[in-house]
């Protein structure tokens, strides 16, 4: 299957939405992608519908020797759930893809998490943050998964403080603390290893600058800058895959930064945006090694997605509803 026949795709299954009669509020989403082997790859995008009644999957997969390949259009879950106003979503996914979880506040301010239960059926079960998890309703969430059963979401409470609330063998532990950052600011985290092992990775917003905050098992939290360039804007939500970080630049458009955890290289270049306004949320995804997929949504409410290849470079951005029709 070649690239542009995936990214074509990728966008039919997202205009295909619109049949269901399910409106997209794409002013705060996350993505999830995931590639055990080969071709087989898969895309999905959660957010909110504008009555905020549960979260919405987009989702589209290619197994490699399916032919012709299904995409599936959006679906609502957990209509019954209100999500906090201003909740923001981050979602985790296993290398297979046969573990997902996507975090968000509710509207009584409790921390809760879809998770994927059954695969065969495509069941989902609502879960809780236990530990006395306490997050501000309008707070970023990052979150990563360790290994299979172990993961960590991170979150600001209304003084600007991050915490980490980390599951493990069963049980969230107490909330512990990270770091100190402005109220709202984006945070995101990966999980990343050195010659010691596995490294946490997390990252937030310091002024100009992209703060990376480093912890392993022998160690505590340590602190690293990025400085973007272009410069990040004073509000910019961004996002970290493997290898790369995209971000909202000053003037509204979007950059990227190339490297790893602890290495990180500022390209000094944007991508291309939509002419429709500076970007509002941005979420990336890496696949087969050199697929990039980047997801952002604009000012009008409308959600775009640029992708790059390896050999050909940055595609021009892609709008998924009919010109003119917003999201909301």
């Amino acid at each position: 299957m070649s690239f542009f026949s995936f990214s074509k795709l990728v966008r039919l299954v997202l205009l295909a939405s619109s049949a269901l009669g399910l409106a997209f509020n794409p002013r705060r989403f996350s993505l999830v992608t995931w590639n055990p082997s080969g071709e087989n790859v898969g895309l999905r995008v959660f957010g909110t519908a504008p009555d905020r009644r549960g979260f919405l999957e987009l989702n589209t997969q290619n197994k490699g020797l399916q032919n012709p390949l299904w995409w599936y259009a959006s679906m609502r879950l957990f209509g019954t759930v209100t999500t906090a106003e201003e909740s923001d979503f981050a979602a985790i996914s296993s290398r297979d893809g046969q573990q997902i979880i996507v975090f968000f506040v509710r509207d009584d301010g409790a921390l809760v998490y879809g998770q994927w239960t059954d695969a065969t059926a495509d069941m989902w079960a609502l879960k809780t943050v236990g530990g006395g998890a306490a997050p501000a309703a309008n707070s970023s969430l990052g979150a990563a998964m360790w290994a299979a059963g172990h993961m960590s979401v991170f979150y600001q409470d209304g003084s600007g403080s991050i915490f980490e609330s980390e599951f493990a063998n069963g049980t969230w532990a107490r909330p512990r603390a990270v770091a100190t950052a402005s109220l709202g600011t984006d945070i995101n985290a990966v999980a990343a290893s050195n010659a010691n092992g596995m490294l946490k990775a997390v990252y937030v917003q310091g002024g100009a600058s992209i703060i990376e905050w480093l912890s392993s098992a022998s160690s505590g939290w340590s602190n690293t800058t990025i400085t973007p360039s272009p410069e990040i804007s004073a509000t910019s939500r961004f996002s970290v895959s493997s290898g790369r970080i995209h971000y909202t630049s000053a003037d509204g458009g979007l950059a990227e930064i190339t490297g790893r955890v602890g290495l990180w290289r500022p390209r000094g270049g944007k991508l291309s945006v939509s002419n429709n306004g500076p970007a509002t949320d941005v979420a990336s995804g890496l696949l087969l090694f050199d697929w990039v997929f980047v997801f952002y949504s604009t000012a009008d409410n409308t959600l775009w997605n640029q992708v790059s290849f390896a050999f050909y470079g940055w595609q021009r951005p892609q709008a998924f509803w009919p010109s003119g029709v917003p999201w909301t």
